[in-house]
């Protein structure tokens, strides 16, 4: 078994001591009220110090922007709940940092929120990434306007005065971000800082934004407090800054008192450069920490595509990084950090690097397979005051999660699946290109069901008499879902498959194959045929393929999509299905797509009726997962959560 030691090891950053080398980064979570600290922000981080998390990040609006993701700090009102943030976290023997970043908006005073930089200049939206700049404006070709530089100096004067709340509230340290094309790297790009004054032209003149910034907050809160700085590898845009202009930032960083760096491997939001997704090799950024740290004597954390403890303690022995920030992983299982330490290295329950957390910074971020993950509060797993006898029907996501936590809760639970294996959708999610994450996550519902001491039944018809020999208080019907067929004339041709026999192997196709259906399963099975040599059409009905991905996943499938020569075609309407290829109308014209099959890939239906059946039987009937309409795995596994912690 492999032990992790380095990981553990303490360390000091400038005047404090670090537990172990496990960072959380600040995350944009949308939890806060009116910017306040609220019982759901205080109840996510206290989770995560409790599961030995060393090192907190918090991130805060450091203006007024009509209600950011953040919590303020830009008023002495915030003070009080950060206090107890801050205490709580510190109870777990955990420290916690404020950072800071301007991003894309300002308002001064009480002026209107605005869209502000070195310069009147935008990189706008490129084509084939995710970027937006979101927030109140939401304008994806806004031109920023110039900042003056009494705006500048006000800036740098918010910023001092933000430290100084932060040192107030007991938080340990502050860091700024200077990275991922927020404010202070604008003026640090020379693609985005066109000015010619002291801001602007030579690299010094670009860093002096940030260097004063350093300098106001040291004023504020003197020089043994510790301050930190979050930057970008490399900018990963075509005549953008470098990984040597990157060492060169950390060194000056250093000089101006910096006490430790922060390297993202991603580059900018707007960088056509995939970083956070399951296709992208875990650890594959860390280079970039790696040659910061031989520019620089501070400790350097490493950041990217980090969610296995036994790859972060390699990054620390092998002298690659000093720390390690895990940002999804930790989402997914606050308890990483001790779970690692006693090398329980199965009861992690693994991010599988869905991006779902990122589609829902703006309304409050959730986790495919963390439902606790910002609902701590309102699922806290206790023992059941009345122990029941509950069968389970159906072995997917929800009916895996369902029966280890009632389980857990005392319950005795039957769990039945009539295939050979448990795991429902979740089997054949695995299946298209760098998807094996979800293997992971199977593999990690299958250890907690059997541990737990869930009774197993596989290969089991199950009927409403096989039910009543249970003799349950409860039953939970997850029974999932199975292919939509649309009613399209020629739909039930021989050529016809769905995507699901595809994926599974029960079905061959031919040379040519028209997909129709563009969602993600329709896309995903696309990309697995164009691997093997096939020549893909997919047709959708929509304006937009993908709709249903993740942006951060969505543009890089696309872009691959595109690579692997799959045609892609939107608007167009589905009139029947013959043997040699499809009939489709758009914008008024009759089209025809060649296919030697054709794949439905057009959405699922819940999977039978057995509920309905059940009402005579004398116990409670709950309905969850795909049964109560299809979903994804976030909204499976928390109709799991919420059932199985209710009974």
């Amino acid at each position: 078994m492999e032990q992790i030691k380095k990981l553990f090891e303490p360390i000091r950053i400038g005047t404090i001591e670090l537990p172990n080398r496990i960072k959380f980064p600040p995350l944009a979570l949308s939890y806060a009220v009116d910017d306040m600290v609220t019982d759901r922000l205080k109840n996510f981080y206290a989770e995560r110090a409790k599961g030995g998390v060393g090192f907190i990040g918090l991130s805060f609006g450091l203006t007024r922007l009509e209600q950011g993701p953040f919590p303020g700090i830009y008023d002495d009102k915030f003070i009080p709940g950060l206090k107890e943030i801050v205490e709580v976290v510190h109870n777990y023997g955990a420290k916690i940092f404020a950072q800071f970043g301007a991003g894309y908006y300002w308002s001064f005073s009480d002026g209107p929120v605005e869209l502000v930089g070195p310069s009147g200049t935008s990189l706008s939206k490129r084509p084939g990434t995710p970027f937006r700049l979101g927030g109140p404006l939401d304008q994806r070709h806004a031109v920023e306007r110039a900042l003056t530089i009494d705006e500048i100096k006000s800036i740098m004067t918010t910023y001092g005065e933000a430290a100084h709340r932060a040192k107030e509230a007991g938080l340990d340290a502050v860091e700024f971000i200077a990275s991922t094309g927020y404010m202070v790297s604008r003026f640090i790009s020379p693609l985005t800082n066109k000015r010619t004054d002291q801001y602007g032209g030579s690299f010094e003149n670009r860093m002096r934004f940030l260097l004063e910034i350093i300098e106001s907050c040291k004023k504020s809160v003197g020089e043994d407090y510790p301050l930190m700085c979050r930057i970008s590898g490399a900018q990963l845009i075509e005549g953008g800054y470098t990984l040597e202009d990157s060492k060169l930032i950390a060194s000056m960083l250093e000089k101006a008192g910096i006490c430790a760096i922060d390297v993202i491997g991603g580059g900018w939001h707007e960088a056509s450069v995939a970083s956070l997704t399951s296709s992208v090799p875990p650890g594959a950024k860390i280079f970039f920490a790696e040659e910061i740290k031989q520019a620089v004597n501070i400790p350097v954390a490493a950041n990217g595509r980090i969610t296995d403890p036994i790859l972060a303690e390699q990054i620390i022995s092998q002298g690659r990084a000093d720390l390690v920030s895990l940002a999804r992983a930790l989402i997914a299982d606050p308890d990483l950090p001790i779970k690692a330490k006693k090398g329980r290295f199965d009861d992690i329950r693994p991010c599988i690097c869905c991006c779902r957390c990122f589609e829902t910074v703006d309304t409050g971020v959730i986790c495919s397979v963390n439902a606790r993950a910002g609902r701590e509060g309102q699922y806290d797993i206790k023992p059941s005051a009345k122990p029941k006898k509950i069968a389970i029907i159906g072995g997917g996501p929800a009916g895996m999660e369902a029966a280890s936590v009632a389980a857990l809760r005392g319950h005795r639970v039957t769990l039945c699946e009539k295939g050979s294996q448990l795991g429902g959708q979740l089997i054949i999610a695995a299946i298209p290109p760098y998807k094996d994450e979800i293997s992971k996550f199977r593999d990690y519902l299958n250890h907690q069901v059997e541990k737990s001491g869930v009774e197993v039944r596989l290969g089991e018809e199950i009927t409403p008499q096989a039910i009543k020999s249970i003799m349950a208080d409860a039953v939970i019907v997850a029974t999932g879902a199975s292919p939509l067929i649309p009613s399209i004339p020629g739909a039930e041709g021989k050529n016809v498959i769905t995507a699901l026999e595809v994926l599974t192997g029960r079905k061959e196709v031919g040379e040519e194959v028209v997909i129709i259906g563009g969602g993600m399963v329709g896309c995903e099975t696309a990309e697995y045929l164009a691997q093997r040599g096939k020549k893909v059409t997919i047709l959708e009905m929509l304006e937009r393929l993908a709709s249903d991905i993740p942006k951060a996943v969505r543009w890089e499938l696309l872009q691959r999509l595109g690579k692997a020569g799959v045609r892609m075609e939107t608007k167009v309407n589905i009139i029947e299905i013959t043997e040699n290829g499809v009939n489709g109308k758009r914008n008024g014209e009759v089209e025809f797509f060649k296919g030697n099959n054709i794949v439905i890939a057009a959405g699922m239906k819940p999977e039978g009726e057995l509920g309905k059946y059940l009402t005579g039987i004398g116990a409670e009937v709950y309905t969850i997962g795909d049964q109560l309409k299809p979903q994804k795995i976030a909204e499976a596994m928390e109709s799991g959560i919420r059932v199985a912690s209710g009974i």
